[in-house]
């Protein structure tokens, strides 16, 4: 096909696309996989839509009115990394439903990136108890109890594409 690239090839793109049930997805979830992850995509840039909220200071400062701004940003950066045709992009976002990830799965399609979705491989991915302790973003159990209630598991592509968010 003119201008794709074989995903067999050695200038393969991926796209993965990380879906832990809880609010700090690849830093408390995936801290044992976030090796394995940096081994298999040594190239990989890693976006999240939590860095919109992380100020000069490197304070995290979540305001939920700025949320779907700070999607549309993430989206941007998935979409110019795409564009510059970085070879692995990772989205680190809580992606807990299959409309979430809908935009960068359409935006991987039309630029040739193989998706990969990656769930927690940890004993207590589920455990509210836990997750609410760990959470560097002092997100309130209720708030992690909400998450769960609503995570898709077993994601795919055409899941995803055929997903449509409750009004």
């Amino acid at each position: 096909m003119r201008g794709r690239r074989s995903i067999d090839g050695p200038e393969r793109k991926t796209l993965v696309l990380i879906n832990p049930v809880h609010a700090d997805p690849l830093h408390m979830v995936l801290v044992n996989d976030l090796q394995n992850l940096k081994h298999q995509f040594r190239d990989a840039v890693i976006l999240s839509t939590d860095d919109y909220f992380i100020r000069e200071d490197g304070s995290y400062l979540f305001q939920k009115y700025l949320l779907d701004e700070a999607h549309e940003w993430n989206h941007e950066r998935a979409k110019s990394a795409m564009r510059l045709g970085r070879s692995t992009i990772i989205i680190d976002n809580t992606n807990t439903e299959a409309w979430e990830m809908k935009p960068y799965v359409n935006m991987a399609r039309e630029n040739g990136y193989e998706v990969k979705f990656r769930e927690p491989d940890t004993p207590w991915k589920f455990d509210i108890r836990k997750l609410t302790r760990i959470n560097s973003h002092g997100v309130p159990r209720e708030t992690i109890e909400r998450m769960k209630e609503r995570y898709e598991r077993n994601i795919t592509i055409d899941k995803v594409l055929h997903a449509e968010r409750e009004a």
